[in-house]
């Protein structure tokens, strides 16, 4: 007999391993679809066990696409993630989802303009996340930063992630993607349809607030 556990979807495995180590619950208050919560859950599950994230990369070198600089990436993420450090997860934080959502409808809301220049959307929608928090947070100064990922349609929360950190190694950035640095502490994210092909997350870092009157 086969081992049942081996039909489920991988971000149906996390989501239960997420739950017996005790992460944090997840509200329906506060994530409105299947993957906004698949992709919290990838995220703090790369996080606090980032050794255990390797074995999901083995379907991304099944990719048609694949080039052998893609497979160079897929394998020097590997390397790093288990070489990386447990770190705690990450809190979901509403003003930071309510900032998420404002940037998205402001900023993909035109299928056509981000089809035009969707670097120059997605570049303008990561640095007014930051701005839009801080101003519902008056006299407060947001410490952190934000990040869209795009192209994400029909994909498993896990998988995004990781062909995200696969992409983020490739493009010889140093280090990991931000949502894997120790500094940050609670996050906002929304997902939001661009195109018939693509989705973006809108995701939102915070560290701290501080008052910038003191």
């Amino acid at each position: 007999m086969g081992n049942k556990s081996s039909s489920k979807k991988p971000n149906e495995t996390l989501e239960e391993e997420y739950t017996s180590i005790g992460l944090p619950k997840i509200s329906g208050e506060d994530l409105e679809n299947d993957l906004e919560r698949e992709l919290y859950i990838a995220i703090n599950m790369c996080r606090y066990n980032p050794k255990r994230m390797t074995k999901f990369m083995k379907p991304l070198k099944k990719l048609d696409l694949l080039s052998k600089q893609g497979i160079k990436s897929i394998e020097k993420a590997k390397k790093m993630l288990k070489n990386m450090e447990p770190l705690p997860p990450l809190a979901i934080y509403a003003d930071g989802i309510k900032a998420c959502k404002e940037i998205s409808n402001q900023y993909f809301a035109d299928p056509d303009e981000f089809k035009e220049d969707p670097e120059k959307v997605t570049k303008e929608a990561n640095s007014n996340v930051i701005k839009t928090l801080e101003e519902t947070r008056k006299g407060m100064e947001v410490k952190g930063d934000s990040r869209v990922i795009t192209g994400i349609k029909d994909e498993q929360g896990v998988f995004v992630i990781l062909s995200d950190i696969c992409e983020w190694v490739g493009d010889g950035k140093p280090g990991l993607p931000p949502y894997l640095e120790r500094i940050h502490k609670k996050i906002g994210l929304n997902v939001y349809p661009i195109t018939e092909e693509n989705q973006a997350c809108t995701m939102v870092l915070i560290e701290d607030f501080t008052n910038s009157m003191i």
